[in-house]
């Protein structure tokens, strides 16, 4: 099943944009630069502009499902698989 990731305006608790992930649910979520990075259940990471809400890039290079990213200093990107 593909799953969606929800974007909320906090301060009103609105709904603001649902975006779906097209492969699977959802395993990890940062932002970095203003932009979305998000790892849906496969070895892909897609890259999301927090303006727009469009898919800007989609990174590759993992041979297995990506259960996680972290944030790294100088606008860097760590991310994992089991």
């Amino acid at each position: 099943d593909n799953a969606v990731i929800t974007v909320w305006n906090l301060e009103t608790g609105r709904e603001l944009k649902n975006i779906p992930t097209e492969t699977g649910p959802v395993r990890a979520l940062k932002m970095l630069n203003n932009d979305l990075f998000a790892c849906a259940g496969t070895d892909k990471i897609r890259i999301w502009s927090s303006n727009t809400y469009e898919c800007l890039v989609t990174m590759t290079g993992h041979t297995g499902v990506i259960r996680g990213l972290e944030k790294l200093p100088m606008s860097r990107l760590a991310s994992f698989t089991d």
